[in-house]
């Protein structure tokens, strides 16, 4: 073979090469650019379908603001309102709570309940009449005309067990309570990421402004950490807030569910928060703890020793406690649920369920003494 032969043969095989690898990049971004374009009309899809409903987690959560008390972190603002779909008014009163104006000063012939609890209790996308802490008011002064009920909610959603207590040492006590009755919800062992991301992510500036620093956002769930910038928008995506749900029951599948690593990791800050409750609260001040299953896996109901774990602790300081598992198991979950994905909010119905529970349980408890004994 000459040697323009192989020149030739040569120059013939680095175009072969070329045009190899020419198309095996033109078939990736071709692969890549429909991925996209299927991604892109699914996201469209699940919006127009309302499926999910995005959101910006960093967006100022304009009913809160931050709090002078490091653990608190935020409170609500007070003498706040906003207009909410279904022709209802969220709103605040004067003491920054999602309930009627209350004075500090106890009425006579009055037997006030303070409740303390998360975003259950407090239940956004219910009207206030319908949520069950204003439904347990009324059917126990229904029941039971004398005293008079008040039943004072305290909710604020997100809240931990830990800022439960340091809410009820700050403010409750000023309401002279009878009763402290907690909302405990299976999350309740850290501070929900939602409004607390905000308020960490963000820092008091000069003049009252907020101003970014550089914490990255921790990803509960899955126990990880990640940038915030990635995080904020992953969850503006209607594919990831749809996908969610499955991808962590199969995560759960596969090794300890979030609830159980909750009560294992931070087990120590439920433990000193009752312990503290309790300092607070005795001799005078009856306390009961409510416990709100999650609304999944009824028949095979995988978090029954994580109430028995929280219900010991609390019997221990002297508290009564409410297991409200055995009353909702009994209903269809979906019925219960505020959303089909949603396995801690109540719908309306389940509210009216709770409520109907707590009155019967509180009613029997009213005339009695509080546990002093320690078991």
């Amino acid at each position: 073979m000459t040697a323009p032969q192989k020149t030739a043969k040569s120059t013939e095989k680095k175009k072969g090469e070329q045009n190899k690898w020419r198309n095996l990049r033109n078939n990736l971004l071709l692969f890549c650019a429909s991925i996209i374009i299927c991604l892109l009309f699914l996201e469209i899809a699940l919006r127009l379908l309302g499926t999910t409903t995005p959101g910006d987690i960093f967006a100022e959560p304009v009913m809160l603001q931050r709090s002078n008390n490091s653990i608190l972190i935020y409170e609500m603002r007070p003498d706040f309102s906003i207009e909410k779909p279904g022709n209802y008014t969220l709103f605040t009163n004067m003491h920054g709570f999602r309930d009627y104006n209350h004075s500090y000063e106890k009425p006579a012939g009055t037997y006030r309940i303070v409740l303390v609890g998360d975003s259950v209790p407090f239940a956004v996308h219910v009207p206030l009449e319908k949520t069950y802490p204003k439904l347990l008011e009324k059917q126990l002064n229904d029941a039971d005309p004398s005293p008079h009920y008040e039943v004072i909610s305290l909710a604020i959603g997100g809240y931990s067990t830990r800022q439960e207590v340091e809410l009820i040492k700050e403010k409750g006590l000023r309401y002279d309570p009878d009763m402290i009755l907690v909302s405990y919800v299976l999350n309740d062992p850290i501070t929900s990421p939602g409004p607390s991301n905000y308020f960490e992510r963000y820092k008091p500036g000069k003049n009252g402004s907020e101003e970014q620093a550089s914490k990255p956002c921790l990803v509960y769930t899955f126990n990880i950490t990640m940038p915030c910038p990635i995080y904020r928008a992953l969850h503006q995506s209607a594919i990831v807030i749809y996908l969610f749900p499955k991808v962590r029951n199969v995560y759960y599948n596969l090794q300890e569910d979030f609830y159980h690593r909750a009560h294992r990791e931070y087990w120590d800050s439920v433990v000193s928060s009752f312990s503290q409750l309790d300092n607070l609260t005795k001799p005078q001040i009856r306390v009961t703890v409510s416990i709100m299953p999650l609304f999944k896996d009824f028949d095979a109901y995988p978090w029954k020793d994580v109430h028995a774990k929280v219900s010991k602790q609390a019997k221990k300081e002297g508290f009564t406690v409410i297991d409200l598992y055995p009353v909702l198991k009994d209903y269809p979950e979906m019925e219960i649920r505020e959303y089909p994905e949603d396995i801690v909010h109540l719908s309306e119905k389940g509210h009216q369920i709770v409520a109907d529970a707590l009155t019967q349980r509180l009613l029997k408890q009213m005339n009695g003494t509080r546990v002093e004994s320690k078991e």
